[in-house]
């Protein structure tokens, strides 16, 4: 999982690179954003004591409220239209 997050951080400060010039502000937001969820992630991950995708999927059944949560913040990350990670990119 941690690989995961290391390409998404690549990933999202290119975006920041790319945004810096035009609006920085934006830029802004989009690093707060980005590590409000980065930072639920991690704490979602240490709480369920996941530290690899096999164990990530073990853990669905005893923890849903948690999964539930991963998997969205998760798909904030991504940028999913109705999520808070869309609203800077």
């Amino acid at each position: 999982t941690r690989k995961i997050l290391a390409f998404s951080s690549i990933s999202h400060l290119g975006w920041m690179a790319i945004i810096i010039s035009y609006n920085p502000k934006l830029t802004l937001l989009n690093f707060y954003l980005y590590a409000l969820m980065t930072t639920a992630t991690f704490l979602t991950l240490n709480s369920m004591s996941a530290l690899k995708l096999s164990t990530l999927m073990t853990k669905w059944t005893k923890t849903p409220a948690l999964s539930g949560m991963l998997f969205l913040t998760l798909l904030s990350l991504a940028g999913l239209p109705p999520l808070t990670g869309f609203l800077p990119k």
